[in-house]
C-alpha cells in the first residue's frame, strides 16, 4: 500500500468514480483501475461495488476511507516539521576567511551582522 494508491482510492470514493478521479489526478482511467486493483489484491478485499461511473464503497472500502484522511494529515504534519527544520538550518551562517580579515574586519562587524539577523533581516 502506498500513498499514491490511497490518493487514487480517495478520489474514486468521491462522487464521480473512476472517470472523475482520473480527471482530478491527471492520470488515465486505466492507471487508476490498475492501482485500485493492486490495493485490493494486497488487502484481499474488494473496495468498490459497481463499475466505472457508478461505484459505491464496500465495508472494507468504508474502513479504508476513514483511515485515509488521518494518514494524509500525518504526512502533511511530517512535511511541515521537516520544512521547519530546514528553515532553522538556513539561519546558520558559516563564514570562511583569511587571517587578516579575521583579525581586522570581522570582530568590529560581527555584532552588527548578528543583530541584523536576530531582527529578522533575511540572510539570503
Amino acid at each position: 500500500m502506498d500513498l499514491r494508491q490511497l490518493e487514487m482510492f480517495e478520489a474514486v470514493a468521491d462522487p464521480g468514480g473512476f472517470t472523475r478521479a482520473g480527471e482530478k489526478l491527471h492520470v488515465s482511467h486505466s492507471a487508476i483501475i490498475r492501482q485500485i486493483k493492486l490495493l485490493e489484491d494486497e488487502l484481499h478485499r474488494s473496495l468498490f461495488l459497481g463499475a466505472n461511473k457508478r461505484v459505491s464503497l464496500t465495508e472494507a472500502g468504508k474502513t479504508i476511507l476513514r483511515c485515509v484522511e488521518p494518514i494524509f494529515e500525518q504526512v502533511q504534519k511530517a512535511t511541515q516539521s521537516i520544512l521547519q527544520l530546514s528553515e532553522e538550518d538556513r539561519r546558520h551562517v558559516h563564514v570562511g576567511t583569511g587571517t587578516t580579515m579575521l583579525i581586522f574586519f570581522l570582530p568590529p562587524n560581527h555584532g552588527g551582522f548578528q543583530a541584523a539577523l536576530s531582527d529578522g533581516i533575511p540572510s539570503d
